[in-house]
């Protein structure tokens, strides 16, 4: 909820990127903790992300008067949200739903805190690659996706 409020509070003072890092900061703490010991990424904590997202969103609309990032994020969330969508679908035993959830949510808060979709598609392929990677190198048949999506979406707001 603090990620949120601060997001809230940076998106109204014009720090767009500052409220995004927030954001992502607030619900990866979490979210990143509890996915690597438990191996599940709860509800609650998507939709309070989501909940400081949307307010974010909506403070900065409402002192630019400029739909682009509020566009770009919701699109970002949606062609992510889809894709992961299907790979659960496919294959439900390469990831939970809650990755599914967690990355959706993440796409919307790099694309709106960038302003550029193709930066939340970066962060979720590099996260991808990087959780794929460590998966062969480790042999292991599947790794919590968390500690890899959160970190790549701060390196892209951050250098987007």
């Amino acid at each position: 909820m603090a990620g949120g409020l601060l997001g809230s509070l940076f998106a109204a003072l014009d720090h767009v990127e500052a409220a995004a890092i927030s954001l992502t900061v607030g619900v990866g703490v979490g979210v990143v903790s509890i996915d690597a010991s438990e191996r599940r990424i709860p509800t609650r904590l998507i939709w309070i992300g989501a909940a400081g997202l949307m307010s974010a969103a909506l403070i900065d609309f409402a002192s630019h008067h400029d739909a682009a990032p509020l566009v770009a994020g919701l699109i970002a969330a949606g062609v992510i949200g889809v894709a992961f969508g299907l790979v659960y679908l496919w294959r439900p035993e390469a990831m939970g739903f809650g990755d599914v959830r967690l990355a959706t949510l993440t796409a919307g808060t790099v694309g709106w805190g960038v302003g550029a979709i193709a930066a939340a598609l970066a962060a979720v392929l590099v996260a991808s690659v990087g959780a794929s990677v460590t998966m062969l190198i480790l042999r292991k048949r599947s790794l919590p996706f968390a500690p890899f999506l959160v970190p790549a979406a701060l390196v892209t707001i951050a250098f987007g």
